[in-house]
């Protein structure tokens, strides 16, 4: 499993969990308790893939010395990513 498949996956998942608790706002606090640990879980996994993707693309910009599209990259990101 590539990164982007390990990252995608895991943000469905936290996706999904996120939806499956608006919808159900009386879920059993036991179901709820695996729910919000699966959901860290995945938060961190997405989190750490972002710093890693962000590392990345600040060092292939530097290497080609263009200052504008890094602040675009991180604007796109922190926009678009909710965490």
């Amino acid at each position: 499993m590539t990164q982007t498949e390990n990252f995608k996956m895991q943000y469905d998942k936290l996706s999904n969990i996120a939806s499956e608790l608006k919808s159900n706002p009386e879920i059993d606090i036991d179901a709820l308790l695996v729910k919000v640990k699966e959901a860290v879980a995945c938060h961190k996994q997405c989190k750490a893939r972002l710093e890693a993707a962000t590392k990345e693309l600040d060092g292939i910009l530097q290497e080609t010395s263009a200052e504008e599209p890094q602040d675009v990259v991180r604007t796109v990101i922190s926009e678009d990513i909710p965490f």
